[in-house]
């Protein structure tokens, strides 16, 4: 049966931290509470617009080809969910911000793709717009959202920053935007599929940039561009400290940087109306939405997919051995940081240099004992599983559509706006 689907991906949610204070986000626990939650799910990528591109082709980022925010827009050969979608009579429709700018195809598919500025969150004038069309959804209806809050600079309502709400102001972050998420989960109706993620996860420090969410109102334009300046503001402070050399800053917060599971240990969350709620363990990875939406929609469609339909996780049935993960970061990295994930091991190294780790999860949870050298064997075959899984090479960077110069240095200027720098 086809049904109206929700499809929510918050920017930098980590699932360590949600775990942790699930009890005290009654909005992000209720919907929990009636979903499948796949609790061991990890992103493909820990930057953003690659992230996206894996769950909207069922693709890791060597086969789709968005290895970074700029470059390459998605390969023409790879086919987006909302395409798929709209060709079995969906509306299809993306509400998104940050760097998913058009230039990367990220849009393909979609009957609506909007990208809002920073400043129109979900706390904002916009965001509420955002919420009423979702409570006007036409049947058949895909709706996209993607949720800016806990990014740096962190957005946290006035009535929870105190430590009362957490530590950082990335917890009183979440705890704000638990606010918002269930005005976005009372406006879906109830026979609505509604899927929560994360494009990656977070790495953080109690003093940190954030916005006070209450100081204005957020309705006049004028009020927009006081939060705009203060956003730029936040920007350029990170951008001199960047030029003074203070570069180890982005190894101590944000993402990109890396493959530790505080960057790629996502939720997911599937609410399937007459499915029962259930935890399940299996190993899963972004590439596996796309395969078990059109699955649960009983789409048959001709994809070359890395993923596979997690329906069949939910009897217990193990879908990977291991999955995919790399980072990149930003710019276009010549040593891409490319690595494999087990439920026990986590490998990974760039494939032209003699980079090389590898930690055993069970033993060393926060990844801080590299082993590679005690277990070369070990090693080995990990990343030759690596390499089975990407198909990387050294050699060839993406199978992705060369974006124009003009539009390379269009993109490069919106992403420095953002504070994103090399």
């Amino acid at each position: 049966m086809k049904r109206n689907i929700l499809f929510i991906v918050i920017d930098c949610l980590r699932q360590d931290i949600l775990e942790k204070n699930i009890d005290n986000l009654p909005n992000f626990k209720r919907l929990r509470d009636k979903s499948l939650v796949f609790a061991n799910a990890f992103a493909t990528c820990s930057t953003t617009t690659p992230s996206f591109a894996s769950i909207l082709t069922g693709q890791y980022s060597m086969n789709h080809g968005v290895r970074t925010h700029h470059g390459h827009r998605i390969n023409p050969e790879s086919k987006t969910l909302q395409e798929v979608l709209s060709e079995n009579g969906y509306n299809t429709y993306a509400e998104v911000t940050g760097p998913l700018y058009v230039n990367v195809g990220i849009n393909k598919g979609f009957k609506r793709y909007t990208h809002r500025s920073r400043v129109d969150t979900i706390f904002t004038k916009k965001g509420q717009e955002i919420i009423n069309a979702i409570g006007r959804l036409d049947n058949l209806s895909f709706f996209f959202l993607h949720l800016w809050t806990l990014h740096i600079p962190r957005w946290i309502l006035k009535k929870y920053n105190n430590q009362e709400f957490g530590d950082s102001p990335y917890e009183r972050a979440l705890k704000s935007l638990d606010d918002k998420l269930g005005e976005v989960l009372d406006a879906a109706a109830k026979e609505d599929i509604i899927i929560l993620t994360a494009d990656h996860g977070e790495g953080f420090r109690i003093h940190e940039g954030f916005m006070n969410v209450n100081k204005i109102k957020f309705g006049s334009d004028f009020e927009r561009k006081i939060l705009l300046l203060k956003s730029k503001l936040i920007t350029l402070r990170g951008r001199i400290l960047h030029k003074l050399g203070f570069r180890q800053t982005r190894r101590i917060i944000g993402h990109g940087y890396h493959v530790f599971d505080k960057l790629i240990h996502v939720p997911l969350y599937m609410h399937i109306p007459g499915m029962n709620p259930k935890e399940i363990n299996v190993l899963c990875s972004h590439v596996d939405i796309m395969p078990t939406i059109l699955d649960l929609l009983k789409i048959q469609e001709r994809c070359n997919f890395d993923g596979k339909s997690l329906l069949g996780a939910v009897a217990g049935k193990e879908i990977h051995d291991a999955v995919y993960c790399e980072a990149v970061g930003c710019g276009f990295a010549k040593n891409v940081l490319v690595g494999v994930r087990t439920k026990k091991y986590k490998y990974c190294c760039q494939l032209n240099n003699d980079y090389e780790k590898l930690y055993d999860l069970d033993a060393d949870p926060q990844e801080e004992t590299n082993i590679a050298q005690k277990y070369p064997e070990l090693a080995k075959q990990l990343k030759n599983k690596m390499l089975e899984l990407s198909r990387e090479r050294a050699d060839d960077f993406s199978k992705g559509e060369k974006i124009s110069v003009k539009e390379e240095k269009a993109i490069k200027k919106q992403l420095e706006a953002l504070g994103y720098f090399d």
